[in-house]
């Protein structure tokens, strides 16, 4: 009898005052507000049902699930609130995207899957990464890439400990025949340029070592993972939860400026987010 009364009451909505998504999703934010994410979550997954194509309603739904701990579901909502083409929504979701990705790593490393830990915390820094392209004056998110960024060292030293010694010692003489095969190489490419080397001595004097003009390359590379790293690995974990709360600080200020351009407008017209 419920499914009945709903369905009349939404027909009413949208004929008589307005759309039922809005009423839905308003309704959701008041209880979001007063820390009812369970309650909330409900009401934002009503409005979704009644307006699918609404990705200020998947952000909602990412921000309620991510409130009561269901980080999966709450990166898939993100995912879908960044094809949003409001910049600035589509900055928060993956910012948001990055966290809930963070707090997922966090728990699989904790309980002892350092490496499903390695592969959701390297999803948690493309996430930060991308809203840093976004808005790269963002304190809070680079603060939240540092934070990514340290635990996924940890995660991926804890996963290469965790190998087996039969796994280890594979991995090692893999190295060793790579390594010898690098050298093979390297020697076949010397004498050519030996020979040819001999061939020129006394004509052109000397012509300086090609290999010193690329020294210091060999160190460039995967820098972005090290910045920053110092000052994450020294927070508590109260304090990273702080700036991960804190990169979605600017959902607030998002809500009221919609909210506000909303009240200018009728229910049916645009809707509170």
């Amino acid at each position: 009898m419920k499914r009945p009364a709903l369905a009349i009451a939404a027909a009413v909505l949208s004929y008589g005052f307005g759309d039922p998504a809005y009423f839905a999703n308003r309704k959701g934010n008041d209880l979001y507000a007063k820390g009812e994410y369970k309650e909330a979550l409900e009401s934002y997954k009503l409005a979704g049902t009644l307006d699918p194509r609404s990705r200020e309603i998947d952000f909602n739904l990412g921000e309620a699930f991510y409130k009561l701990g269901n980080y999966g579901e709450s990166a898939k909502s993100f995912e879908r609130a960044a094809e949003s083409k409001d910049p600035a929504l589509k900055k928060s979701a993956v910012a948001g995207q990055g966290a809930a990705f963070y707090k997922a790593g966090d728990h699989a490393l904790q309980t002892g899957r350092a490496d499903m830990a390695v592969g959701l915390l390297e999803k948690s820094v493309a996430g930060f990464k991308s809203a840093i392209l976004a808005d790269p004056a963002d304190g809070n998110v680079k603060k939240g890439l540092e934070l990514a960024l340290a635990k996924l060292d940890e995660a991926r030293k804890k996963a290469n400990m965790n190998q087996s010694p039969k796994d280890q010692d594979d991995k090692d003489n893999s190295a060793k025949d790579d390594s010898e095969k690098k050298d093979n190489q390297s020697g076949q490419q010397q004498r050519p340029q030996e020979q040819a080397k001999d061939q020129q001595d006394g004509k052109s004097g000397d012509s300086g070592h090609p290999e010193e003009k690329d020294k210091g390359k060999k160190d460039q590379g995967n820098g972005d993972e090290k910045d920053g790293k110092d000052g994450a690995e020294g927070m508590t974990g109260e304090q990273a939860s702080q700036v991960l709360s804190a990169v979605a600080a600017d959902e607030k200020n998002l809500r009221n400026k919609i909210r506000n351009r909303m009240m200018k407008e009728t229910p049916r017209q645009g809707k509170d987010w």
